[in-house]
């Protein structure tokens, strides 16, 4: 836009054009929301795609968690994590299970929060069956086969492991639950953060909002040790040949979803010059996005020129 930046409105809420696109799903509110959008996108035809050859039923919300405490490093967590699922998945015995409840495929989410016990990474798992009797049945197989799994692991061992009431969960597949629990619902700020806040547990996007409204060192510190923590690690998971079933197409890179695509209309528009006068300033752009959902490109203008003015926060 010749040396500007513009806020913009496209069917699915409003962004900014005319900035470097960093691609991370994890640490960037503007890049995650794009990105989850369109995970989402996928994740809901793979799920009618296999409704609709064995109806309602057949698709489950299978959660995995592993006992932490605080104190425990983050990589380790949701390596040791991944690992566990992977001796799930692996030797006769799954092979055998996975025949009995005709398995099809699954998508898997990851998702950590931090809270009173520290770093909380878990496992959110779309599983497609053909015979879902079956795998309602083998419950408390599936139960104890994740509490050895993660025995096993270097890292993890027994002072990890979940007890069976708490370390597997498994759930019909609604709309609303497994968008929300595999990260890709588009929540707006400050919608979960009541239930969050009981309990006292955040989301790391909740961390970097007290961040910009408190400034609190400790927030500080455990944002950077997420960033540390969580590079490297992918957002979703799906088994082979599932994509290819469903005649998704090839799956596309973080980097590829984040740069926008869909048709989008310009609402503001903001000067280089004023952009970088304010461009560092904790919480504006975000509290902008939300001002132009709300109530349009003067508003968010508002925003900025309180900013400007030296007048932020509000």
């Amino acid at each position: 836009l010749g040396g500007s930046v513009a806020l913009v409105r496209s069917a699915t809420g409003c962004g900014w054009r005319g900035l470097v696109t960093c691609g991370s799903v994890w640490a960037c509110a503007v890049c995650s929301a794009r990105i989850r959008a369109e995970r989402a996108a996928d994740v809901q035809r793979v799920v009618a795609w296999h409704t609709a050859q064995h109806g309602h039923g057949a698709a489950f919300l299978l959660t995995l968690t592993i006992a932490h405490q605080k104190g425990d490093d983050l990589r380790r967590l949701r390596s040791g994590l991944a690992t566990a699922w992977r001796r799930f998945r692996q030797g006769a015995p799954f092979e055998r299970w996975a025949s009995k409840v005709g398995l099809v495929g699954t998508v898997r989410g990851l998702e950590v929060k931090t809270g009173p016990n520290g770093w909380h990474p878990h496992l959110h798992l779309v599983v497609l069956v053909r015979h879902p009797s079956e795998l309602e049945a083998s419950r408390a197989w599936m139960a104890q086969r994740w509490i050895d799994c993660v025995q096993k692991v270097d890292g993890l061992g027994s002072a990890h492991a979940p007890s069976v009431a708490h370390g597997l969960s498994l759930d019909g597949c609604h709309r609303a639950d497994y968008l929300c629990k595999l990260g890709l619902e588009v929540v707006a700020p400050g919608q979960k953060d009541g239930q969050t806040r009981r309990n006292g547990h955040r989301t790391p996007f909740e961390l970097l909002r007290d961040i910009e409204a408190h400034g609190r060192q400790l927030d500080r510190d455990l944002w950077m040790a997420w960033c540390d923590g969580i590079r490297g690690a992918r957002m979703l998971t799906w088994s082979k040949g599932l994509r290819e079933a469903a005649e998704l197409g090839p799956e596309q890179s973080d980097e590829q979803l984040a740069t926008e695509k869909e048709p989008a209309r310009v609402i503001a528009e903001i000067p280089a010059e004023e952009w970088d006068r304010v461009r560092h300033v904790p919480g504006l752009h975000a509290a902008m996005l939300d001002a132009a959902e709300l109530g349009g490109g003067e508003h968010a203008l508002e925003l900025l020129g309180r900013a400007a003015r030296g007048r932020w926060p509000p």
